[in-house]
């Protein structure tokens, strides 16, 4: 079990409200509710700022009054999961607030005193969805990488193979001086005579 004494020569409310202060200053929402009625207690500015609960009253309330029913589902279950798991538990949410998709990290963890009955569930909340979304375009973005070099691979593979094949020989007419392929010229719309006869086609199979 947890040991929620406070410090020496603080009292034990003072003490509460300077930890719930302090994590305020790094955006990370706490919530402390009684596990037997599932009623939240104690709420940092935070939380209230994260869960979008700034103009309701969250201490006294339960989930059903604050969320809608099936995120309030989902609540509880991680509570029970808690309960089951004294240690803590880490949970994921995606929780629809004022018409956006938001998600968050959790860590939840049972407080009690020693041989008390009435046990209480803390909670530590962050919001990752601007995270997620930025780790979502990064891997978009390596994602086209990805597919842009396997089309240039693959070109200069069948630019290879046709030279070796002799489908083409170099064009010594290109501008800087090194050989250029009529195929690659084609490809970026140098020659369009070319590409408009009506034996195009043919000449790139049989090569005459």
């Amino acid at each position: 079990m947890v040991d929620s004494t406070a410090p020496a020569g603080l009292n034990e409310q003072v003490w509460t409200q300077a930890f719930l202060s302090s994590l305020d200053q790094f955006g990370l929402g706490v919530l402390v509710k009684d596990a037997a009625s599932g009623r939240y207690e104690q709420a940092n500015e935070a939380a209230a700022r994260l869960l979008g609960l700034g103009d309701r009253r969250i201490v006294g309330s339960a989930d059903a009054e604050l969320f809608d029913a099936p995120q309030a589902l989902a609540l509880r279950a991680a509570d029970q999961q808690t309960l089951a798991v004294p240690r803590g538990v880490r949970a994921e949410h995606k929780l629809e607030l004022h018409g956006e998709r938001r998600d968050f990290v959790t860590w939840r963890q049972v407080l009690s005193e020693p041989d008390a009955e009435a046990k209480k569930l803390v909670s530590v909340w962050q919001d990752v969805t601007e995270i997620r979304r930025k780790d979502m375009q990064l891997q978009n973005a390596l994602a086209q990488l990805e597919q842009q070099q396997k089309a240039n691979d693959a070109l200069r593979r069948e630019v290879q193979d046709n030279q070796e094949n002799g489908l083409w020989t170099p064009d010594r007419q290109a501008t800087n001086g090194e050989p250029s392929f009529g195929f690659c010229q084609i490809h970026a719309g140098y020659h369009p005579e070319i590409v408009s006869d009506p034996n195009f086609f043919d000449h790139i199979v049989t090569g005459k």
